[in-house]
C-alpha cells in the first residue's frame, strides 16, 4: 500500500488484494478491469480509474457491500453486473460513460442520484432495486433504455417524470419501460432488442 493510503492494482492473473484494504487505484497501464475482479471483496469502500480505463468487466465489483464511491473518468462501458449488490455504493462518477450493462448497478440500494451525460444504451435491469435512486441525468446521446431498466422502481420514475421529460432526446428508443409517464413531446418506439 502506497505512503497515501491508496492500493494499486495492476490487474495480474491471480492477483489477491491485501486484507484490510480500503481504497483502491487503478494502475496507468490498464485499459480494463477484469471481470469479476474484486468480487465479493468486503473491505473496499472507494475505487479510483485513471482515464484510460475504458472497460469495467462483468461482475468485477459485483456483492462488494462496503463499497461507496467510484471513480472513472474515461470508461465507456460497464458490462453486465458490474456493480451488481454493491449496497453501500453513493457516489460514481462516470461522465464518458456510454453502455451500461444487464444489471450493472441493480441493488444499489443507497445510490441517489447519476450524471450520465453521454450514456447511450441502457441494458435490462441496468438500475432495477436502487431503491434511493431520486435523480438520474442523460445527456442527448441517449439511444435505447430497454425493458426493465429501472424494474421494482417505479416512484423513482414517477418523481423522475418531469426531469426525464427534460432530459430525453426525441426518437429515443424505449422498450417498454416508461409506460406511465406522459412524455407528448417525444416519440417512442417500442421494440425488441437481443439481450448480452
Amino acid at each position: 500500500m502506497a505512503a497515501d493510503g491508496w492500493h494499486t492494482y495492476y490487474g495480474r492473473d491471480g492477483e489477491i488484494i491485501p486484507p484490510g484494504v480500503t481504497r483502491v487505484r487503478i494502475d496507468e497501464s490498464l485499459t480494463v478491469i477484469p471481470a469479476a475482479a474484486f468480487r465479493a471483496n468486503r473491505k473496499i469502500e472507494e475505487v479510483k480509474c485513471h482515464d484510460r480505463v475504458k472497460t469495467v468487466g462483468g461482475s468485477a465489483f459485483v456483492n462488494c457491500p462496503s463499497l461507496r464511491r467510484v471513480i472513472m473518468p474515461g470508461v465507456e462501458v460497464i458490462e453486465q453486473y458490474a456493480f451488481c449488490d454493491c449496497k453501500a455504493l453513493m457516489y460514481v462518477e462516470c461522465d464518458k460513460l456510454e453502455r451500461i450493462g444487464r444489471g450493472a448497478f441493480a441493488w444499489c440500494e443507497s445510490l441517489t442520484s447519476i450524471n450520465l451525460p453521454s450514456a447511450k444504451i441502457v441494458k435490462l435491469r441496468a438500475f432495477a432495486s436502487c431503491k434511493a435512486l431520486t435523480n438520474i441525468n442523460f445527456g442527448k446521446e441517449l439511444e435505447s433504455i430497454e425493458d426493465g431498466a429501472f424494474a421494482q422502481h417505479q416512484s423513482f420514475l414517477n418523481e423522475a417524470a418531469t426531469t426525464l421529460q427534460h432530459t430525453l432526446p426525441q426518437d429515443i428508443m424505449v422498450n417498454n419501460v416508461l409506460p406511465f409517464l406522459e412524455l407528448p413531446s417525444y416519440t417512442f418506439e417500442v421494440g425488441d432488442h437481443e439481450e448480452e
